[in-house]
């Protein structure tokens, strides 16, 4: 059976992409998941894998072309059980888009497409689309804080683990118990995810901000959630981002970090559902029972989709992650799988 391999789809706001490179050969037999290509999208050069295993039969697109969403790039006969796994296809093949390349790209195009300009579409269309709704808590933070110093205080300045590691870990852990805060709305329907893809918006050196995904947060303790926080970083600000990474997030969130804003409210990135915002920890009084001392506060933002969950529903999503930033030996790696 002939595969054709197609422009991906990459983002909401991707409408093309430009092949910068193939990786592989006519004749070549790949393996499923096996990267096949770079691609440029507006946000990023992404690792482009195969989701099929077989052999290159044709390499259609050139390199330094750009090519819309769903344009033929290659194709590649399927091994048996790919073939028995994929079925017949829906759409006949003369009705798919051929590899035809778009009009020549300008100077600046051919470098690098605005990021800036990518998010803002991106966003745009989410606040015109997306009936969000806005929650806060404010969420003493002293047990996270001690937590993170236990657990790096035998650990060297390069294996030390960070604090958006600790968010991270605890949104996906408040996420296993609220399965409509993480999943996709489309064609007028919503739809819950297995695995838990968490996008962190991220800043580019160059300027700009995108949001690459941790792939399959619940599987993993926290520092397998740190090692691969880590690499989505230093891949995301050299822009060599897997496929997964760049398309697969199912929830999404900001860190202002210790930027000096106590609050970050987000915009939902489509087709997703929810946006969680951490402001800068800082210190303010706490009242503790009958007296005033010094504490650790961090403000957690929820933006979330009106169309799938309401206020109710977010405010418990946003309880059960305060519980779990102030209880955080449900983190440690011990009682994690």
């Amino acid at each position: 059976m002939i595969y054709e391999v197609t422009m991906p789809s990459l983002g909401a706001d991707m409408d093309k992409g430009r092949l910068v490179e193939w990786k592989i050969n006519v004749g070549d037999h790949i393996d499923k998941d096996q990267e096949i290509a770079i691609i440029e999208t507006q946000k990023a050069a992404v690792e482009m894998d195969s989701f099929r295993a077989g052999r290159i039969t044709e390499l259609i697109a050139k390199p330094d072309e750009f090519y819309p969403v769903g344009a033929v790039l290659a194709k590649m006969e399927l091994d048996a059980a790919a073939a028995a796994d994929i079925g017949a296809p829906q759409v006949p093949l003369a009705q798919l888009p051929k590899a035809a390349p778009e009009k020549e790209p300008t100077e600046v195009e051919a470098n690098f497409v605005d990021i800036r300009e990518a998010v803002a579409k991106a966003m745009s269309r989410s606040k015109k689309e997306i009936p969000h709704y806005y929650l806060k808590i404010r969420v003493g933070v002293d047990p996270l804080i001690n937590f993170l110093d236990e657990m790096n205080k035998s650990r060297s300045s390069e294996d030390r683990l960070l604090m958006p590691t600790l968010l991270v870990a605890a949104v996906a852990e408040a996420l296993k118990f609220f399965p409509l805060m993480n999943g996709f709305y489309v064609d007028g329907k919503f739809s819950t995810s297995s695995d838990i893809n968490i996008g962190m918006a991220i800043a580019l050196k160059s300027g700009g901000v995108i949001a690459p995904a941790l792939i399959k947060v619940q599987t993993k303790n926290i520092f397998e959630i740190n090692s691969d926080l880590k690499g989505l970083i230093q891949r995301t600000r050299d822009t060599k981002l897997k496929l997964a990474e760049i398309s697969e997030g199912t929830v999404t969130i900001t860190n202002i970090g210790d930027l000096g804003s106590h609050e970050v409210i987000g915009v939902i990135f489509p087709p997703q559902v929810a946006l969680i915002g951490f402001g800068q920890i800082h210190k303010e009084p706490v009242v503790d029972g009958s007296t005033v001392r010094p504490g650790y506060i961090v403000d957690v933002t929820l933006s979330a989709d009106h169309r799938v969950s309401d206020g109710l529903s977010g405010s418990k999503f946003l309880q059960k992650l305060a519980d779990v930033l102030g209880d955080p030996k449900v983190l440690s790696p011990a009682v994690q799988k």
